[in-house]
């Protein structure tokens, strides 16, 4: 009786088989198909695991399909010709292939004949294994560049927070090199007051979230640096298989002390205007009394000595108390406007959403006696709606038409138009505007009244500055500068233009909606203290 060891090899075909079957290399086997002599295609009678994958198929797919139908690329590159002339005898060859699927970077073939005709064709896996390798390299020095120039501090933690790696910028960020930070946790350099922060960021992070947050580190000179650090989970990366929670994590991190340090003076900076704000408000009011009070008692007893001893002074006398009166009249005025002017930028009305068209409505009324005084008329077209203080647009529309109707050429009935746009500020020829303002409202006054040159176009928006006498026009040179103040405080812009004679025509840029920045601000001035008004009881600014 034969032995199981005989058995075996009385069947080397099987054993052949076999020993392709399990090899890592692709193998396939490949006959002639002939058109006559000639060698026109090659059909696959068999081919292993490796090789049919190379090829999208199974191998029981593969056996019998024709090798240029699938694989057409190979005739051009040669491959196709080397096969046909190892089957008519040649040796056997053994060379690189580029052609896809069997090729690729530093992939390798042989083909060698077989009894019968056919051809065997081994891909061979250590050519792969070789590109890949040097894929790794090129990979590991790509890495390596880009962690020697990155200007964060990148580093990668276990799920404990512990540090396992540093890129180099460890000394630019925080002054140690990256060993010294490798192996500590994540508390180490942590300010005591931050910590919790941090704790709280890491185990978010954990979770699988996506987390930044803003903390002090220690420096290798001892002092605390601003950072922002950006924790983000490693995907794919859990504790096992039924969890979806991260094994590891990374942190970017990045010193952001400049601009904290920036923004904290900032915030001093506008808190110390807030006060002095609160201050001029204060004085304003103190100031408006202080002034008012001993005005009143002026014009009190100029009317009185009028009254009761108009026959017992001369026609000189009755001149210098007329011009008493005058003067304490136009010296209340004045304290008025000055006031006015200051609580443009003091007082800490909330914006709201304003129709400019019922604005315009309400200026038109309050002017109706000045407009039929002076023959004129107040054109008001259409006008948008914006974000602002509805007080201090009634204000500005009411100086800018009150001007107009004032201004007015001798003989000539003054002519006000009014008229405004919604517009964004791409193309707009006021550019100039705060970030995050997109689109703003153009408002238009234009008049036909006297005009004024070029020359005193800075001048008009100065306080107290006047291009005409009293006599001639009553005023305190109060009014355009209040419409500058306001137009500032809504962060916005005013022109005019002029010519002598042909009238005058003022363009106010104001943002659409305010940025919220400002927003914030006049929160932040509604929660301010009110200034304590210490004028005497019974008086009115």
């Amino acid at each position: 009786m034969p032995s199981a060891s005989s058995e075996r090899f009385e069947h080397p075909r099987q054993l052949l088989a076999g020993l392709m079957e399990s090899a890592l290399e692709g193998v396939m086997v490949l006959e002639a198909v002939r058109e006559g002599e000639r060698i026109v295609d090659f059909a696959w009678q068999w081919a292993n695991a490796p090789a049919a994958e190379a090829f999208g198929h199974s191998a029981e797919e593969l056996a019998g399909r024709r090798l240029l139908a699938e694989a057409p690329a190979l005739e051009a590159e040669g491959f196709f010709d080397d096969c046909a002339r190892v089957t008519d005898g040649a040796a056997p060859v053994r060379r690189r292939l580029e052609a896809e699927p069997l090729g690729g970077e530093g992939a390798r073939v042989s083909v060698a004949r077989m009894e019968g005709g056919a051809v065997v064709v081994t891909l061979d896996a250590r050519a792969e294994e070789a590109g890949a390798l040097r894929a790794l390299r090129e990979s590991k020095a790509r890495f390596r560049a880009v962690t020697e120039n990155i200007s964060d501090l990148v580093c990668l933690h276990d799920p404990d927070g512990t540090c396992v790696f540093a890129t180099p910028s460890s000394r630019s960020v925080l002054g140690y090199p990256p060993r010294a930070l490798e192996g500590g946790g994540p508390l180490a350099l942590v300010h005591p007051d931050d910590a919790e922060r941090i704790e709280t960021a890491l185990e978010r992070t954990r979770r699988g979230e996506r987390v930044t947050v803003q903390v002090r580190l220690r420096h290798a000179d001892g002092s605390y640096r601003h950072v922002e650090a950006a924790c983000r989970p490693i995907p794919g990366d859990c504790a096992d298989n039924r969890s979806e929670r991260p094994r590891r994590f990374l942190t970017s991190t990045r010193d952001v002390t400049e601009r904290v340090e920036a923004e904290q003076q900032i915030e001093r900076t506008n808190a110390t205007l807030r006060l002095r704000n609160r201050e001029l408000k204060d004085f304003a009011h103190i100031a408006s009394h202080d002034l008012q009070e001993p005005l009143r008692k002026v014009r009190a007893f100029a009317g009185l000595m009028r009254e009761d001893y108009d026959e017992a002074v001369d026609e000189t006398g009755r001149y210098y108390l007329d011009r008493m009166q005058d003067g304490a009249e136009r010296m209340g005025r004045l304290v008025s406007d000055l006031l006015r002017l200051s609580r443009v930028t003091t007082r800490d009305t909330p914006f709201e959403q304003v129709a400019l068209s019922d604005v315009a409505a309400d200026v038109h009324a309050d002017l109706e006696m000045r407009i039929a005084d002076t023959g004129g008329r107040v054109e008001i077209g259409a006008l948008p709606g914006v974000e602002a203080d509805p007080t201090q647009m009634h204000r500005l529309l009411q100086n800018l038409v009150g001007n107009a109707l004032k201004f007015h050429r001798e003989g000539v009935p003054p002519v006000v138009r009014v008229h405004g746009e919604r517009r964004e500020v791409a193309g707009c020829e006021a550019d100039d505007f705060a970030p995050g303002v997109t689109e703003v409202v153009r408002l238009v006054v234009e008049d036909n009244g006297i005009g004024f040159e070029k020359k005193f176009l800075d001048r008009i928006f100065t306080p107290l500055q006047r291009l005409h006498a009293r006599d001639e026009y009553a005023g305190t040179g109060i009014g355009l500068a209040v419409c500058r103040r306001i137009t500032e405080r809504h962060r916005g812009r005013i022109r005019a233009e002029s010519t002598p004679g042909a009238g005058s025509c003022f363009t106010i840029f104001l943002p659409a909606e305010q940025p919220s920045s400002e927003q914030a601000q006049a929160r932040s001035d509604r929660a301010s203290p009110a200034p304590t008004d210490t004028a005497p009881p019974g008086t009115a600014p």
